[in-house]
């Protein structure tokens, strides 16, 4: 499982991979609103999408026709090489024919061609945002599509844009109120070698940086770690991730939950984040590592971030779920002092996406296995959590 989202009738809709006889689909599964496939959907619930390789959905979006789009990418083995592609399905899970070519189209640029997060604008127009490998360096790349799936030649250099920093890495896109492009991930600092979370806005007419420093880029410089989902509302751009910190008495590290908060014009909120750090290190006093896989903004302003945990018991890796205010202290009226822990007993359960519904009740897909990573044997979990 890579990516959950809401139907606007509140079915679930969950994108990712899975492995068959010649290697891995991509796949997409609806859900209706109790939890039970949803036989509408290719009469099975689920589809999947057969490439000329292995195939893996990383994001999807609903359409406000009902139409279902997913990117993510095909992995060629023979040579190694991987390409983007955007599909879209109608809303009884056939390809929607009109689409690209037979509902699908493939972006193979450059030496390796991905796509990890992908928003619909408000003119139908899909952007994906995820990594080029150019010259056997990783930058930055954004494709914009038209709604009939093709690339955008208005947009960037006819649809794609690359961005001219190498060792930069794209995870999650979101819209900023004025239309800007807001991409979180991390990049690489020579001097220090370390990967830092980082922040990089961009303005989707003319492709130039744009931020309160007019740079289009906003590093943590001192966390080793990585921005993995953003999110956004018309007031606030919040980050979640996870960074590296040594317990100082051992050479053992652990890694522990990260959240940033910009306000609706890309600049940080110094008052909440500073908050911020101290409440995300009482969540994890116990030096677990906590690796965040997703993060939200209630209807109501609140922050809500997942992802997974070990270190205590290895025996089984286990999900949590918390929950913050809107000035970035703790929820405790959310579980147990702001935490949830959902521990299936003996199991490992790993790469957590969330949404929260219009109620504030909250939906969380990943994956299940009776081993740790045991790829082939993996299920897909549902958990709602009410608010």
């Amino acid at each position: 499982v890579r990516d959950v989202v809401l139907q606007p009738d509140g079915k679930i809709v969950v994108a990712g991979d899975a492995a068959v006889n010649s290697g891995y689909a991509a796949f997409l599964a609806r859900y209706t609103k109790d939890g039970k496939l949803d036989p509408s959907f290719n009469r099975t619930g689920f589809v999947t999408r057969m490439f000329d390789g292995d195939g893996y959905f990383h994001a999807a979006a609903v359409q406000s026709d009902g139409k279902i789009v997913a990117a993510g990418q095909i992995n060629n083995r023979d040579p190694f090489h991987f390409r983007l592609v955007v599909c879209r399905f109608n809303a009884d899970g056939s390809p929607d024919r009109t689409f690209g070519v037979a509902g699908q189209v493939v972006v193979d640029r450059f030496e390796d061609n991905t796509a990890y997060d992908l928003i619909i604008d408000a003119s139908g127009r899909i952007v994906t945002a995820g990594n080029a490998k150019v010259g056997g360096q990783f930058h930055i790349l954004l494709c914009r599509f038209t709604p009939r799936g093709t690339l955008d030649t208005a947009f960037a250099s006819n649809g794609c844009y690359v961005s001219s920093s190498t060792l930069d890495a794209a995870y999650s896109l979101s819209p900023r109120a004025d239309g800007a492009l807001i991409v979180a991930g991390v990049t690489y600092d020579a001097e220090t070698q370390i990967w830092m979370p980082a922040f990089f806005s961009f303005l989707p007419d003319s492709m130039k940086g744009a931020s309160a420093a007019e740079t289009g880029r906003l590093v943590l410089s001192k966390l080793q770690g990585s921005f993995i989902a953003v999110a956004s509302s018309n007031d606030a751009i919040v980050a979640a991730g996870y960074a590296s910190f040594n317990d100082g008495a051992s050479v053992y590290t652990y890694l522990s939950p990260t959240v940033f908060q910009l306000d609706g014009r890309g600049v940080p909120v110094a008052a909440v984040n500073q908050i911020l750090a101290i409440e995300l290190s009482v969540l994890n006093l116990q030096g677990l590592n906590m690796i965040v896989t997703d993060v939200a903004i209630a209807p109501d302003g609140k922050i809500v971030f997942c992802g997974y945990q070990y270190g205590l018991d290895e025996n089984s890796y286990d999900i949590f779920v918390s929950r913050l205010q809107r000035d970035g202290s703790i929820d405790l009226q959310f579980g147990q002092g702001g935490l949830v822990l959902c521990d299936f007993g003996g199991t490992f359960e790993i790469d957590p996406s969330l949404v929260v519904a219009k109620d504030g009740s909250i939906i969380l897909a990943g994956n299940t296995s009776r081993a740790y990573r045991e790829l082939d044997n993996e299920d897909v979990f549902l958990l709602k959590l009410h608010p």
